[in-house]
């Protein structure tokens, strides 16, 4: 819920945020900090479910999920920054938030039994 929260939060008050931070010049920032927001929420679910893979021999495989985004990330933003620019990177962001979020909550249902004998 907090994660939700401070996403809502972020999401709605994106235009004050920027303003204040950093002016009218950027302006065209909003846009970005709005779609930003949703790597909150993302990041509090992925960083909750993959607490329970960092022990024992969970570990490896997180590493090995974690390289696998870093080259989704790398990818999402070789195609998508060319055409679209910030907003290419920062949509690139959130389908890497949502990459790590969807494969920690696989791994974690697949070995479910053994995590939490």
């Amino acid at each position: 819920l907090v994660g939700l929260a401070c996403a809502v939060a972020i999401w709605s008050a994106s235009s004050s945020i920027v303003q204040i931070a950093y002016g009218v010049a950027f302006k065209d920032a909003e846009a970005i900090l709005r779609i930003m927001a949703a790597c909150v929420l993302l990041r509090f679910l992925s960083t909750s479910i993959g607490a329970v893979l960092t022990t024992g021999q969970q570990m490896m495989t997180r590493v090995r999920m974690k390289a696998i985004c870093a080259v989704i990330c790398v990818a999402s933003n070789l195609i998508l920054i060319p055409i679209h620019g910030a907003i290419g990177a920062a949509v690139s962001t959130v389908v890497t938030e949502l990459s790590v979020l969807v494969m920690f909550a696989m791994l974690v249902f697949v070995r479910r039994r053994e995590i939490f004998q």
